[in-house]
């Protein structure tokens, strides 16, 4: 299969000015040849304000060829520009993007028939990562070349720890995720996000450290308070990779255990009744019972239903850009 990689840089946007970018000048629908001109009343409405004055009474150029009259500064003689307005609907923004998906989907399908190498840039801030439809030599010159580009252009530099040309197969961490390809017999190889067996690990540690000799000070609900939000806000992390039920069920066991232990030497001389006696019907489902104090109870991540992530739910905003467009 071919070589993935971790680099690219995304190269700044050229656009070609448009008419719709041009200043249009028109004279006043209401005036009309022979006639004089008549003030009329200012409707807010029916007119749009400039943020700052214009030299000359010239405004700058705008984006939407719909023509507005506005009055000029006040001046010896009246006077009337023509420019265009500026509005920028939602509709017109997903448009754009859409052909520009498109566009770029469109023109990487061309280029893997020709046999050309194919680089789909994946961007979140500061982190990024290069998937290559090419051979390891082809991974190692853009790798090389966008070195060159960032230390060159903005003083910046590649991090040797987190650069790295790996396998589809073997996979790669990004954003806390583990995403490489997985073979099916009848399938074929399709790509997954997977939960890295580290994180589950720094879980498991942390949540021993919370449950040690030097917390026996606390009541059951202090400690079920200083688990819950931990828990909760991992599950919610990792409940969209494939997998995730088995995961969070295994931590939901290794939680009880810990909590089961931290018990035992918290009261070192009761019975295992006694012990027990604390883990109560939960109030989500009383046909199971969790560890439950006073007024808190255990957070079961299992119980977390996971799913496959939609990109229907996020709606990104008018400055953004949609992965895979030509200047993404």
């Amino acid at each position: 299969m071919a070589g993935w990689t971790t680099l690219r840089v995304a190269h700044a946007p050229t656009h070609r000015p448009s008419a719709a970018h041009k200043l249009h000048r028109t004279s006043p629908p209401h005036l009309k040849k022979g006639k004089k001109e008549t003030a009329k009343p200012f409707n807010p409405l029916r007119h749009q304000v400039p943020n700052q004055a214009h030299n000359g009474g010239v405004p700058p150029a705008q984006t939407d060829p719909i023509p507005t009259i506005f009055p000029a500064q006040p001046s010896n003689r009246s006077k009337s520009v023509t420019f265009p307005k500026s509005p920028v609907t939602f509709v017109e923004i997903r448009n754009r993007k859409s052909d520009g998906l498109k566009a770029a989907l469109e023109a990487r399908s061309t280029d893997r028939r020709a046999g050309r190498v194919v680089m789909f840039p994946i961007r979140y801030a500061d982190d990024f990562v290069i998937l290559v439809n090419g051979t390891q030599q082809q991974a190692e010159a853009e790798r090389d070349a966008l070195a060159e580009a960032l230390r060159d252009g903005m003083g910046l530099t590649l991090s040797p720890d987190k650069t790295r040309i790996t396998d589809p197969a073997e996979g790669f961490q990004f954003l806390g995720h583990h995403v490489c390809m997985h073979w099916d017999d009848r399938f074929g190889w399709s790509p997954r996000i997977e939960v890295p067996k580290t994180k589950a690990a720094d879980l498991r540690y942390k949540v021993k450290q919370l449950t040690t000799r030097q917390t026996l000070h606390w009541s059951l609900d202090d400690l079920l308070q200083k688990l819950n939000p931990i828990l909760r806000g991992w599950a919610h992390f990792y409940c969209y990779c494939t997998g995730a039920k088995d995961v969070l069920g295994g931590l939901d066991w290794y939680v009880s255990d810990r909590v089961w232990r931290w018990m035992r030497k918290k009261h070192p001389e009761a019975s295992v009744r006694w012990l027990l006696r604390h883990r109560r019907p939960s109030g989500h489902r009383p046909t199971r019972r969790v560890w439950r104090g006073e007024q808190v109870e255990q957070y079961q991540m299992g119980w977390l239903k996971v799913q496959r992530y939609k990109r229907r739910w996020m709606i990104p905003p008018d400055f953004t850009m949609v992965p895979g467009e030509p200047d993404a």
